[in-house]
């Protein structure tokens, strides 16, 4: 009980966190680093945001399995999509990358079929 009602905050706060790591200066972070390296950090926090937002939409409101998939699915794409919009509109730092947004439909579109796999294995054990 205390898991559900945890994973909307969680949820809530990576998303939070992930913006403001968008926004902010990490120049200084990724320095030295190969080029394009960043794409996997793309992909991989993706992957982490829309399976939060999976777990929240099934666990904690009871939405249905494929439902909260595309609903969770659909929201981390638009997500990273604005993301690289304000990085490109507000930021003097940052620059919008279409890259960067094909890294994080990557990372949305691994743990989709992640969890249609898992799915389609447990309906089919049944």
């Amino acid at each position: 009980m205390v898991l559900r009602k945890s994973l909307f905050f969680l949820s809530v706060a990576y998303t939070c966190v992930l913006l403001l790591a968008s926004l902010l200066n990490v120049s200084s972070i990724t320095q030295g680093l190969p080029s394009n390296s960043d794409k996997f950090l793309h992909a991989f926090a993706h992957a982490i945001l829309t399976g939060l937002w999976f777990l929240t939409l099934v666990y904690s409101f009871n939405i249905k399995s494929l439902k909260s998939l595309s609903y969770a699915s659909g929201f981390a794409v638009a997500f990273g999509v604005a993301i690289e919009v304000l990085q490109g509109a507000i930021t003097q730092n940052r620059v919008a990358d279409f890259n960067d947004i094909l890294a994080n439909v990557l990372g949305t579109i691994v743990v989709v079929l992640v969890i249609l796999g898992l799915r389609f294995r447990e309906l089919k054990n049944k």
